[in-house]
């Protein structure tokens, strides 16, 4: 087993409890388990950020407070995050786009135009709202 993965199995066990635990906490647990994992300790610190901003497992609450993420949070927050997406979009659409209502004033160009820009944004609509709730690295 490489380095890498033998600190994150410590990690997941002293984290698996789901709970708070400090950097000093993770350190003397890898230390009980094999000193010379810590001999660059920047390599944690490397470990510690690339679980938590690429694969999403823990997550930090303070200076140096981890704890595990469950899959609820994580979806609850992919989730959250489609919406605002969706929300933002809707709010950019109507204040920039500026889409005029079809009216028998307008030109044939005119009513083609808004007929892309009404359809184009039901897609990009769609297209937010099928996006997956859940996915994983």
């Amino acid at each position: 087993m490489s380095k890498m993965k033998r600190i994150e199995a410590i990690i997941f066990s002293v984290l698996q409890d789901k709970e708070w635990h400090s950097l000093t906490e993770l350190k003397n647990e890898i230390r009980l388990q094999d000193e010379t994992l810590l001999q660059n300790e920047n390599y944690l610190n490397v470990i510690l950020s690339r679980l938590k901003n690429k694969k999403h497992q823990i997550e930090l609450k303070g200076k140096g407070i981890y704890r595990m993420i469950t899959e609820n949070e994580e979806m609850k927050e992919i989730k959250i995050d489609k919406e605002r997406i969706l929300s933002d979009w809707r709010n950019y659409y109507d204040t920039m786009i500026k889409n005029p209502k079809p009216n028998y004033d307008m030109s044939e160009e005119e009513f083609r135009q808004g007929k892309w820009l009404y359809e184009l944004n039901r897609e990009i609509e769609k297209t937010i709202s099928l996006f997956p709730e859940y996915t994983k690295d």
